[in-house]
């Protein structure tokens, strides 16, 4: 992808199978361990491609920072 964004974090939180999407974009998608672990898919979305880690501190740094966060 030829756009920098790198001050961007989407959090998705959607069931939405159309948000999934936005990897054919070029966008880096993680996933939060502790949710995925709850739900069983943790190793499921890794085959997918998908990082699996936890996202607490990582969050938190995106939101007390300069990065733009984007719910939905």
């Amino acid at each position: 992808m030829s756009q920098d964004l790198a001050g961007l974090t989407v959090l998705w939180t959607s069931g939405d199978k159309e948000v999934a999407k936005m990897k054919e974009a070029g966008i880096k998608l993680e996933s939060c361990k502790a949710c995925a672990d709850q739900y069983g898919v943790s190793s499921k979305l890794e085959e997918l491609g998908i990082e699996v880690k936890y996202m607490g501190q990582p969050l938190t740094d995106c939101i007390k920072g300069d990065w733009e966060v984007v719910t939905f």
